[in-house]
């Protein structure tokens, strides 16, 4: 599996359970911040079957043909080139391997151009379903809003977002 912009590693813990001792875990990012973070997790909580990645913008360095699955969790906004990102995550999955994007999306929001939306750290799912259905993938499942978030604790925000939830399939 891996955990792309995966930041300071919190879902890459939870994955390196999930996969267990004979699994791996490739757990990206492209901030040099978050490799310090992300190597300090694995040697803090001994988490063997992770490996850190130093991604580019371009290209996750991702193994090829050989992911379960891909997590992208509040990152796929900030891809600066999301058809190459795309193009590499496809081939990175075996075939029938699942990408699994959780994002943020204001609803005013949602029918502003692309950069408007990216400039606000958000961006639209049925946007994203069009890029990853372009890019080669079969989108299995799309929900929006998955989680709900109201103004207060825990959201620092103005107003209410919605984080929605998209899993697509590299076909057989």
């Amino acid at each position: 599996m891996a955990d792309i912009g995966a930041g300071a590693g919190y879902y890459s813990m939870g994955m390196a359970d999930m996969v267990g001792q004979e699994g791996r875990v490739f757990a990206e990012d492209i901030s040099n911040s978050a490799m310090g973070w992300l190597n300090a997790r694995v040697k803090a909580f001994d988490l063997r079957n992770v490996e850190v990645v130093k991604g580019e913008a371009e290209d996750p360095k991702l193994p090829i043909d050989r992911l379960a699955a891909v997590l992208i969790v509040d990152t796929y906004h900030h891809f600066a080139n999301h058809q190459a990102m795309l193009e590499k995550i496809l081939h990175a999955l075996k075939p029938g391997g699942r990408l699994v994007i959780a994002d943020y999306s204001f609803t005013e929001h949602r029918t502003q151009p692309r950069e408007a939306q990216l400039k606000l750290h958000e961006i639209d799912s049925e946007l994203v379903r069009a890029e990853v259905t372009r890019c080669g993938f079969r989108v299995v499942k799309c929900d929006d809003p998955f989680v709900k978030w109201k103004p207060g604790v825990g959201n620092t925000r103005a107003s209410a977002t919605d984080m929605w939830l998209l899993v697509a399939v590299r076909p057989e």
